[in-house]
């Protein structure tokens, strides 16, 4: 566009009629599938899809499931959680899943959707001490192995002579032409997760004379839940997320298609990265521990990751394919040193929620990207601070959530949400957020229409109808202006 203001009207209607059959399990493998074909990130993906295979093994039972643990259930709005917590407390116990139905705000689709994560089992929850044996006997354990190989020949598997190799190093894969992944986890119910995770892609070596360590990437985690007051501890590869994200979120985030009845976020406990993808996950530890209605989150990462060094040893931008194929592919790996760390105070009392973060990060050389004209405001340094405040708070079928930011420079970044429930058949979402184009945060991940919490201010109006029981009607428009120029957008 030419105009000196741009703005970005986005208009989507969707019409998602499900076809599901009742006792039909494997329905959100179908919903996963239509993420997928939304412009929802492969790594996003993945991460979910791994953490609803966890959970379909270790259903929750209806009659112990807290308030929090459906509020972090990735298929569920915060509406809907909070739906299912008030109708179980007026009529535990239940004895069928089906029950569900009578929760006045889910639509039949989502019912079919979230029944293989639940069962209905004995009311009283027993505390069962901390027993390391008993938890490894009784764990489940699940091999995953992947082996892929492409029939038709690449030009990387090619044979060159020894001059054109000498003059061109790059034109050669090091590596087999086949790409081989292997998983190992255990868990036991939710209170217990342990994994390893092994990847070569096409084209990296695997255990060759010169290169013995087998697989090019590798991953582990360790998680524990509720022993005594912790209620959480994660040790190796794992993913966290405050308030609504404009300080810290490596979390999965769904499409705008899929917003319209699911804005609003929460606080999470850490979750296991058990992708295979080589980026956007923590190293490190992570804890939470509860104090009466306050829950402290701390954590730590460090970690080696792949860069593009300029000629002064600077970052120019970072390399998150995980391709290790070629001699060039060698001199970016693992090259810069990555430290963060930061924490969370979430309060809770019934319906309000109140939450402080606070991230550090640093690296070990200077990030001073190319000069573009898109990236005047991008972040550069070797170490920054963020600090946010997120809010939440139910009054009757309103819900409302927000959270106000600030960079290391100065600048405030600011999402607020209204959320409203009239009845079973519809609901109405309201949303502003203004990211101005000098917010800088590296690991923010929030609702917008870019994929940087920066530049942009907009405000998006959504509604879903449930017109029928296997039909749902969404439909949302995105008012988006942004004030400084973008990539491929060289006016404002």
């Amino acid at each position: 566009m030419t105009r000196s203001l741009f703005l970005g009207i986005i208009i989507g209607v969707t019409l998602l009629i499900s076809l599901n059959i009742e006792g039909q399990t494997n329905n959100w493998r179908s919903h996963i599938e239509q993420l997928a074909e939304e412009d929802v990130d492969d790594i996003s993906i993945n991460n979910m899809f791994e953490e609803l295979s966890m959970l379909e093994q270790n259903p929750i039972n209806l009659n112990t499931v807290s308030r929090n643990q459906l509020e972090l259930f990735p298929l569920l709005s915060i509406n809907q959680a909070n739906a299912i917590a008030d109708f179980l407390e007026k009529n535990k116990p239940i004895y069928t899943v089906f029950e569900l139905r009578n929760v006045y705000i889910l639509d039949y689709a989502t019912v079919e959707l979230i029944l293989p994560f639940f069962y209905v089992g004995e009311m009283e929850r027993k505390r069962e001490p901390f027993n390391i044996g008993k938890i490894i006997r009784s764990s489940r354990h699940n091999v995953q192995v992947r082996f892929d190989k492409t029939l038709n020949k690449r030009a990387g598997y090619g044979n060159f002579s020894d001059s054109i190799l000498s003059k061109y190093p790059n034109r050669k894969y090091v590596g087999e032409d086949f790409y081989h992944s292997l998983k190992y986890s255990l868990s036991y119910r939710d209170k217990f997760q342990a994994g390893i995770v092994g990847e070569k892609d096409a084209g990296e070596p695997f255990w060759k004379p010169d290169y013995k360590k087998g697989y090019d990437h590798y991953g582990f985690h360790l998680m524990l839940r509720d022993v005594g007051k912790l209620r959480a501890l994660a040790i190796g590869d794992y993913r966290l997320s405050f308030g609504q994200g404009l300080v810290l979120n490596n979390d999965f985030m769904l499409g705008k298609s899929f917003f319209s009845n699911n804005t609003i976020r929460q606080t999470s406990l850490p979750k296991r990265h058990f992708s295979t993808a080589e980026s956007g996950y923590f190293r490190g530890a992570a804890a939470v521990i509860r104090l009466h209605n306050v829950d402290v989150t701390t954590f730590y990462s460090h970690q080696s990751v792949d860069a593009n060094i300029s000629s002064n040893g600077e970052i120019t931008s970072f390399k998150t394919d995980g391709y290790h194929r070629v001699p060039l592919d060698f001199k970016k790996r693992n090259n810069t040193k990555e430290q963060v760390m930061g924490a969370n105070i979430n309060y809770r009392l019934n319906r309000f929620q109140f939450g402080v973060s606070g991230l550090h990060h640093s690296y070990n050389r200077v990030y001073n990207p190319t000069l573009r004209y898109y990236n005047a405001d991008y972040w550069r340094g070797s170490e920054s601070f963020n600090l946010g405040v997120d809010y939440s708070y139910r009054f009757s079928k309103f819900n409302f959530a927000g959270e106000t930011a600030r960079s290391e420079n100065g600048t405030f970044a600011h999402i607020h949400i209204l959320d409203y429930y009239p009845s079973s058949l519809a609901n109405f979402t309201l949303l502003y957020r203004n990211y101005p184009s000098t917010y800088q945060a590296i690991y923010a991940k929030a609702f917008g229409d870019g994929s940087r919490v920066q530049n942009e201010r907009g405000v998006y109006l959504g509604t879903t109808f449930y017109p029928l029981a296997r039909v749902t009607v969404s439909m949302f428009a995105d008012f988006v202006k942004f004030p400084t120029p973008k990539y491929n957008i060289q006016e404002p």
